[in-house]
């Protein structure tokens, strides 16, 4: 009896064990990375004295930290997040193979480095920028930092508050982006 209790009990933790495992890439993990992130810091504070911007305030229909929090997990993906499908790409045009970076050779995610880290299925095409390179300003990253700086510039400079209010989310989602992206480098198979 005692052994068969010991066996389920193996299994048991074995099982909860896994969940832990696989939960730890999901988009839900940077949400609240992200989320805590924002509480501890003083963005808010930042805003709301140097910005005149409320926690209250609604770009496209959500707060800043919304679009931050959501942005985290954007940069994987297609996701669905505020209801809707946000971003879809076909295989080739996949995010992640821009969230790789190998600091002894200063490349992105490349057959080499595809092969050692990540399963065979996913190294059919995988030729990316470092990802570094991919959150400063790639041309192929609408979320970059390049261009959240010219979403800001866009939300000072526009007259239509229509433009400036997507332009303000679109700011606040690639902070979010680009916060996924630094997040990444504490997962052994992004970094070398």
């Amino acid at each position: 009896m005692n052994k068969l209790l010991n066996r389920l009990l193996l299994v048991i933790f074995s099982f909860f064990m896994m969940l832990g495992v696989g939960y730890s890439y999901e988009k839900k993990v940077h949400e609240k990375i992200t989320e805590y992130s924002i509480e501890k810091s003083d963005l808010q504070l930042y805003l709301s004295g140097n910005l005149q911007i409320s926690v209250a305030d609604k770009y496209n229909g959500y707060p800043f930290d919304q679009w931050i929090i959501k942005g985290s997990a954007f940069e994987d993906g297609e996701y669905v997040g505020f209801g809707e499908k946000i971003w879809s790409a076909a295989w080739e045009e996949a995010r992640y193979t821009n969230h790789f970076y190998d600091p002894v050779t200063g490349s992105g995610l490349n057959d080499e480095l595809c092969m050692k880290k990540l399963a065979s299925w996913a190294c059919i095409n995988p030729t990316g920028e470092p990802s570094w390179q991919w959150g400063k300003d790639s041309s192929g990253n609408d979320y970059s930092l390049i261009r959240a700086r010219h979403y800001f510039k866009n939300v000072l400079t526009q007259t239509n508050a229509g433009v400036r209010e997507e332009n303000f989310a679109n700011m606040f989602r690639s902070l979010g982006q680009v916060v996924h992206l630094i997040q990444d480098k504490s997962v052994k198979p992004d970094l070398r």
